[in-house]
């Protein structure tokens, strides 16, 4: 597998620019480590989250809390909530007197998520438990009448759905409906979380981290089941007191809206989508659909094109904000050795293209309102993997973090170091490039 040598030097002398150090510290931080077994991190398998140690060695390392042990914490890749939860359980510990976490989400389903596990955090309720089983009661009591089921034809195909437990999903999601009208909004939020959560593991389907897979050996799980299952685990998990963290979650596109956050900042960590040619918006299309969060094609098509321009499976406009500011010249200079090293006789140059310009132009207008919103002297913490796209006898190797560096200097930051975490195995290649890294930058005071 090779990867153009004129691409490598480049690379090579970008990476001068800035401190790389590879510690080994951070190489079971950037994937899910132990989430799976952590309190409130556990209630949803979010695979490409990050760990819920991840914030607590990035402030060890950087030394990045306040003098009052305060911490106001922005994450514009909220995703499942991990940022916000360890924020949260931090202040559990001890090791910070109180939070403020500011949150902005565009997926519907992941802001449910996170608002869900965040409120739980600031006030949970008492008897979680017992609202839960009132809904499986009333999902049982409908028996076999006929539901309507959302029209995304995964649901009407019966390689990957039982229709008896589309059925009883549909029974579970009237009867939360039903319930959810009186039911306070913390609650609200923690029961749709349990509806999320009987979805995948009722079909014969599953969920790698890239997609959807058939799997025909799975044994679906009766929905009302795993909606009870997921209801212990949450009850379990909820603290007696609230938990001294304010703030929330914004459905909103951080692009959207590229003024400063409310209150500025400490620091933000988070982990942007890959340049990976993943559509997160398909992985999670499941939970979208079954909560009645997305309704019809159209509203499916319209989230799909507010994701990141991470993935070439959509053909985007030809329309780069970056080419109208006033750093036209420097990113264009910073892209130029990257598009060269696209083949120009391959029917995915054009998507190419556009993946490598509107990521960069998506990751600029990022890293310039992360800028905006940290206080000076702010961290910042970014979470983000390289990729390889291609024949093996020419491939194409996006290294986003010297990218996403790069451009943290053109929106006013200092880039402190960037830490190889990690180095994936799965597809070998010479370069050294291709990993997983956190880039580390600050506001200049």
């Amino acid at each position: 597998m090779t990867v153009p040598a004129a691409l490598e030097q480049y690379y090579r002398r970008l990476e001068a620019r800035f401190l790389v150090t590879e510690s080994g510290n951070y190489s079971a931080l950037v994937t899910p480590n132990g989430n799976h077994l952590e309190p409130v991190h556990r209630w949803f398998h979010f695979k490409e989250a990050f760990s819920h140690r991840l914030l607590e060695r990035v402030l060890k390392d950087e030394q990045a809390r306040n003098a009052t042990r305060a911490l106001r914490l922005y994450d514009p890749f909220t995703g499942s909530g991990t940022s916000a939860v360890s924020a949260g359980q931090l202040v559990q510990s001890g090791a910070i007197d109180k939070a403020y976490f500011h949150g902005a989400e565009c997926n519907p389903f992941l802001h449910l998520l996170s608002s869900a596990k965040l409120a739980a955090l600031q006030s949970p309720p008492s008897d979680f438990l017992t609202f839960a089983g009132g809904i499986a009661a009333v999902a049982v009591k409908a028996g076999s009448s006929a539901l309507d089921v959302p029209a995304l034809s995964t649901f009407h195909n019966s390689d990957y759905f039982q229709q008896a437990h589309v059925q009883r999903l549909m029974a579970l999601r009237n009867a939360f409906k039903r319930e959810a009208a009186v039911a306070e909004p913390t609650t609200r939020l923690l029961a749709a979380s349990c509806l999320a959560s009987s979805v995948e593991p009722a079909s014969n389907l599953r969920r790698d981290g890239r997609t959807l897979r058939y799997s025909p050996a799975k044994v679906p799980a009766d929905p009302v089941v795993s909606f009870l299952a997921s209801a212990e685990r949450i009850q379990e998990d909820l603290s007696r007191v609230p938990t001294s963290i304010q703030g929330g979650v914004t459905l909103t596109d951080v692009r959207e809206n590229l003024e400063a956050t409310p209150e500025r900042m400490d620091v933000a960590l988070f982990s942007p989508p890959y340049p990976n040619n993943i559509d997160y918006t398909e992985v999670y299309k499941l939970e979208l659909w079954a909560l009645g969060l997305i309704n019809s094609d159209s509203e499916f098509a319209a989230q799909r094109r507010r994701s990141l321009r991470s993935h070439g499976s959509l053909r985007w406009q030809d329309e780069y904000s970056y080419m109208h500011g006033p750093h036209a010249s420097e990113v264009e200079k910073l892209l130029q050795p990257v598009l060269d090293a696209i083949p120009n006789n391959d029917r995915y140059t054009n998507a190419r293209r556009q993946l490598v310009m509107g990521y960069a132009d998506d990751m600029l207008q990022v890293v310039s309102k992360v800028a905006r919103s940290l206080r000076p002297g702010g961290l910042m913490a970014c979470v983000v993997g390289n990729s390889l796209h291609g024949k093996p006898s020419h491939q194409l190797l996006i290294a986003a973090d010297l990218i996403i560096a790069a451009l943290a200097e053109l929106a006013g930051m200092e880039v402190t170091r960037i830490e190889v975490a990690r180095r994936p195995v799965r597809r070998r290649t010479p370069s050294d490039f291709l990993r997983e890294s956190v880039v580390f930058a600050r506001v200049r005071s």
